[in-house]
């Protein structure tokens, strides 16, 4: 009978080959048939993977039929030679390894034909939108793509957006907390429907998309009552609880005059007699004392203007905090090939490698012990008993 370190050595072996044609079929669907892709669900990968897997299987299978149903084989393969080389059947183990070089061979050619259909597409797109998009930019977007294409890590973003879900133990923990489930002697959760029954209501906005949807977004998922009257309201398409008012305005430039008032625009009033002993000597707030008396001393301050320097002091450059860039270079200015090491492959190193360790560290080091374990224990199973050739000549 098959050792278990065996059969897993043997199903890793056939694997090797098998997983760079799965990648490479993987990306060609991508390319080929993008829309269909970004709408697979957990099935695809799941039969991929059964696909390879099951062939390694069936090897695995036919390698042991061989070699149990020859009685030469059968007691010279298990029990003078038990490993992994010896317990092949004979002209087998050439077999695995022509179809490993083939299974590359098929997938290099795969990834051939992707570039040359993803050249050829862009080709025709360079050619639509020639008048608004320069020669720098086109060849950007088609290094983007053609790395996306041939890229063999996670899909970027789906078209539509992916419902998540929690283990079978979150989601019993969390209708425990939500009393979802009802006794018979609590009431019902939330309003009652038309037919006279209540249903437990996700207490989110938008349930299975985007928490925010403005514009011509579907209605939100509110319960009955008051809660349509805001149906005019600018909430109506935001998610309330990500929402706040708007803040209060620090200056005001409409053209005329430069408003400028201290932090909140409040008149700094404080009595030295009734602070404590930190108040009265931080020199913060004396520094904002004598400016506010500046100020009210001047009346309005139709004068003053303020340089970008000085408010940038006062008020902490507020303007970086929406995203103001002032000096961004235009297309035409900017540089081919400017930030494309670190964009090339210091950010997706961190992104896909650095960030992503633990999808596939664990599972590295356990399949490297399991290896060294299985190696051992083949070594020891197989390691002959010097007792046994005691007599002979």
């Amino acid at each position: 009978m098959a050792l278990a370190q065996t059969i897993a050595s043997f199903l890793g072996a056939t694997l090797i080959g098998q997983m760079n044609t799965v990648v490479a079929l993987d990306r060609f669907l991508a390319t080929v048939f993008p829309i269909w892709y970004f709408q697979t669900t957990i099935r695809y990968p799941i039969t991929v993977l059964s696909v390879a897997y099951g062939i390694s299987v069936v090897a695995l299978i036919l390698n042991w039929v061989l070699v149990l149903t020859n009685p030469v084989e059968k007691y010279a393969q298990i029990s003078s030679l038990c490993s992994f080389v010896g317990s092949t059947y004979p002209g087998f183990r050439d077999t695995l390894m022509y179809y490993r070089w083939v299974c590359i061979v098929i997938a290099a050619v795969m990834y051939i034909v992707m570039a040359v259909l993803i050249r050829k597409r862009f080709k025709i797109t360079s050619q639509l939108f020639a008048p608004s998009m320069s020669k720098i930019q086109n060849n950007k977007i088609m290094r983007s793509h053609v790395t996306m294409a041939l890229m063999s890590g996670r899909k970027i973003a789906a078209a539509t957006v992916q419902n998540r879900t929690q283990t079978p133990f979150w989601v019993w923990l969390r209708n425990k907390l939500l009393a979802v489930q009802r006794q018979p002697v609590t009431p019902p959760p939330g309003l009652p429907t038309a037919d006279g029954k209540a249903e437990y209501h996700n207490p989110l906005r938008f349930p299975k998309t985007q928490s925010a949807r403005p514009g011509s977004a579907e209605a939100p998922s509110l319960p009955g009552g008051v809660h349509h009257l805001i149906s005019e309201n600018y909430y109506y398409t935001r998610d309330g609880r990500r929402e706040v008012l708007p803040p209060k305005p620090l200056y005001k430039a409409d053209g005329q005059h430069v408003e400028f008032a201290t932090y909140t625009g409040d008149k700094l009033s404080r009595n030295r007699e009734e602070e404590l002993i930190t108040q009265k000597e931080d020199p913060e707030l004396s520094r904002l004392e004598r400016f506010d008396r500046f100020a009210a001393s001047k009346g309005p301050l139709v004068n003053m203007r303020p340089t970008p320097v000085s408010m940038g002091k006062h008020f902490g450059m507020l303007g970086k905090m929406y995203g103001e860039h002032r000096f961004a270079l235009a297309p035409n200015e900017q540089k081919a090939f400017k930030g494309f090491l670190d964009q090339a492959f210091v950010k997706v190193f961190k992104s896909y490698v650095w960030d992503q360790w633990l999808y596939f560290v664990p599972q590295t080091v356990a399949a490297y012990l399991l290896y060294d374990w299985a190696k051992k224990r083949n070594y020891q199973v197989c390691r002959k008993n010097p007792a046994d050739y005691a007599n002979d000549q």
